[in-house]
């Protein structure tokens, strides 16, 4: 998956069995009779009201409780399969129900025995021994199940009787999933909605056209290894055309529960939430695995986070080493788009105020260290090790927030112990400890090194696109853009990140600071003009 990271709360995985389905279903009554008055004739399939039972057993459409489990109901147009004395299954008509679908009335025709096997193929199927489980399903508003019988529920039971009466309880073959996210940034949780819910297995099928002749989900005919949930409803006025809202902050079923029907097995899932703020048009997928043995019968409660990791602030922009922020004391807009000017809504900095930068020079062989808010950043020296030594990696889908509102993309690089770690293992004796990155850059194991706070510098390297497989070695910075002048640049696309190094000064040369930049083509170290509103960023 993209970013473990960005799922950083702890994942509740419960199994919760389906009410008269898989939790003892055989101590449960369930009054459901094949009445045949001719063997030649229609047979009325009836399922009698429950006596004095709290939940109905054999139903279709399915309520859950997070927590305790589910109860499946009919559904209008749910139809049953039963074999007769020659093997073959006869199709009955379209149920008749009662006003809370826990009694329904079937017709079909033929001739059955005692031991007869009664099958659920869904609400679309079209055989009685085939199941199909949809590759693509659709929920149309929050906390609603009652599309579990076209996106692939099923379930089979064995009549008991004689004669005219007989009786059957249903047991559910498919694994039901209940997907519930939060986002723990109120604020961004308001923007944004949930769109859609991927589930993919590594290398088991959880969908497509199975065998179900035996009464079990079998050996897939044409099988899939992915499920995707629209959560969107294209209805016009609808509440729900961006999706499911994401405004709670801890579980909640009723806000944003997602359901899907998947083959039971042993898998290892990966489940993306794709979430998308409207204001910006961005979407992406925060992503999670969960593995173990899915059974039949059973829906599984998923919690997920889908709260971005990187959180970007206005105040995160400024000069070179400036003591306040680049736009500190001005009210901008929520949304800012680039190549727009915000002088209108307050004045850009000016010199010999508290956002202007460190004018603080020195000539070329001697330092010119940050002292305000540059000066926890890295230096120079330190930035030629991210760049040359840290596996740079542009990730364009990477989900991070900015003034309350989502955006995506940035850069990976290597945490400065891993590098360092690296360079030790390959030599680098020159490093007696990881402080000493600070001083010199060693472009080899034999380098007498440089330190490029004193000199002039420059360079460059071409990220990775590849999607990194494990994050725990770096950490991101996002492509938080530039201001020149009050207006923004870039904000998605690239980025520029101050160090705590002044550029030496020439005489013609001057307030200039050394910056990393970086986009999807090129991460390189050069200098930057000291009043350019570039980004102060938490390296690791």
């Amino acid at each position: 998956m993209r970013h473990k990271h960005l799922f950083h709360a702890a994942l509740l995985l419960t199994a919760m069995v389906l009410a008269g389905c898989a939790n003892d279903e055989t101590t449960q009554v369930e009054d459901t009779q094949i009445k045949t008055a001719t063997e030649t004739v229609a047979v009325t399939f009836m399922n009698e009201e429950p006596a004095a039972q709290a939940e109905p057993t054999t139903r279709t459409s399915i309520q859950h409780s997070f927590g305790n489990g589910a109860t499946p109901y009919w559904s209008a147009d749910d139809k049953i399969w039963v074999k007769d004395t020659e093997g073959n299954f006869r199709q009955s008509g379209a149920g008749e129900f009662n006003s809370d679908m826990t009694h329904g009335v079937f017709t079909l025709s033929g001739t059955f025995t005692n031991g007869c096997m009664v099958n659920y193929t869904g609400a679309n199927g079209t055989a009685g021994d085939k199941v199909t489980i949809a590759t693509e399903q659709t929920q149309s508003q929050p906390n609603d199940f009652s599309h579990a019988g076209v996106s692939g529920d099923c379930g089979t039971a064995t009549a008991s009787g004689n004669g005219s009466a007989f009786k059957f309880k249903l047991d559910h073959k498919a694994v039901y999933l209940a997907v519930m996210p939060r986002c723990t940034n109120a604020a961004l949780g308001q923007n944004i909605y949930l769109t859609k819910v991927v589930v993919t297995s590594a290398g088991t099928n959880i969908a497509g056209t199975f065998d179900f002749s035996t009464g079990s989900i079998g050996t897939a005919a044409s099988g899939a290894r992915s499920v995707t949930l629209s959560t969107k409803d294209a209805t016009a006025g609808s509440s729900y055309e961006n999706g499911f809202p994401l405004t709670n902050t801890t579980t909640s079923q009723a806000t944003n529960a997602a359901y899907m029907v998947i083959a039971p097995g042993t898998h290892t899932l990966t489940v993306d939430c794709y979430i998308y703020d409207p204001a910006t048009k961005v979407e992406g997928a925060i992503s999670q695995t969960i593995s173990g043995s899915f059974n039949a019968g059973a829906i599984y409660d998923v919690t997920a986070n889908v709260t971005p990791k990187i959180k970007r602030g206005i105040d995160s922009y400024y000069m070179w080493d400036a003591v306040k922020p680049y736009w500190n004391g001005v009210t901008l807009p929520d949304v800012l788009i680039n190549n727009t000017n915000y002088t209108t809504y307050g004045s850009i900095p000016t010199t010999g105020t508290d956002r202007w930068y460190n004018t603080e020079e020195h000539s070329v062989g001697f330092l010119t260290n940050a002292s305000h808010s540059c000066k926890d950043a890295p230096n120079v020296n330190e930035l030629y090790y991210y760049v040359k030594y840290g596996d740079p990696h542009y990730d364009k889908n990477c989900l991070w927030s900015f003034r309350n509102h989502l955006y995506k993309g940035g850069l990976w690089l290597k945490k400065q112990q891993v590098i360092y770690n690296d360079l030790k293992a390959a030599g680098y004796n020159q490093l007696t400890a990881q402080s000493d990155m600070k001083e010199k850059f060693y472009a080899s194991a034999t380098d007498a090194g440089k330190d490029y706070r004193k000199e002039y510098v420059t360079t460059s390297s071409v990220p990775s696109t590849a999607a990194l497989t494990n994050t725990s070695d770096y950490f991101f910075l996002p492509s938080s853009g530039y201001f020149l002048s009050g207006t923004l640049y870039g904000l998605g696309e690239q980025a520029y990140y101050w160090s705590s190094s002044g550029y030496p000064m020439e005489f013609y040369n001057r307030n200039r600071g050394d910056r990393l930049f970086f986009y999807d083509k090129s991460v390189n170290v050069y200098y930057n003009n000291r009043h350019y509103g570039h980004a102060i960023g938490t390296f690791e």
